[in-house]
């Protein structure tokens, strides 16, 4: 299967304004060892601004990334709109960053590769805590099977601890001799 390409000319490209697009699939998101996102669809458009010095690139993008929730492990589509960024491109002989948004390419090159760029935007919008979106009534759509499991391991309250660890015991059949159970009473008080 040919990869997908995520390029733009660059030694050819005239001074002025251009405008490339791109749709971008798993392909994209394949080209990085150890991914934080596997799949994924997006609408890609880059407005490029080039002189005899400099070029800058104006990323939008949008479309979805699949996501894996931090509570029901199950997968979801995650929105992405109006991620966006600029990036200055110093025209020179290598390729070097001088700076987050400022780079040195060198114009020997035929193609600039945009793939690394793209991926690096669209993961910068997923949140911290992925969870599935709630349903129009405010209600979560995780697996519920999966939320019905976790119910059995939450703890809210110490009572509630104490009934779990003791349930805990029985089922593996470690009873807890009441003598020990005295004294590690009194550790918790210290």
């Amino acid at each position: 299967m040919e990869q997908a390409d995520y390029s733009i000319p660059l030694r050819r490209l005239e001074n002025g304004d251009h405008a490339f697009h791109f749709e971008c699939g798993d392909d994209l998101f394949g080209r990085v060892e150890n991914a934080l996102v596997d799949h994924g669809k997006l609408e890609v458009d880059v407005q490029a601004h080039k002189n005899d010095e400099m070029m800058t690139l104006d990323f939008d993008i949008s479309g979805t990334l699949r996501l894996q929730c931090d509570v029901c492990l199950g997968w979801f589509d995650y929105p992405i709109e109006d991620c966006g960024e600029r990036i200055t491109l110093k025209l020179g002989e290598k390729f070097e960053e001088l700076d987050d948004d400022l780079f040195e390419v060198d114009m020997a090159e035929d193609r600039l590769d945009l793939s690394q760029w793209i991926y690096e935007m669209a993961c910068v919008m997923i949140p911290l805590r992925c969870e599935h979106p709630l349903d129009d009534d405010g209600n979560p759509t995780c697996d519920p099977s999966m939320l019905n499991e976790l119910e059995k391991y939450v703890v809210r309250s110490e009572e509630d601890l104490e009934r779990k660890r003791k349930e805990a015991q029985e089922a593996s059949g470690d009873v807890v001799d009441p003598r020990w159970a005295a004294l590690a009473q009194l550790k918790n008080k210290e």
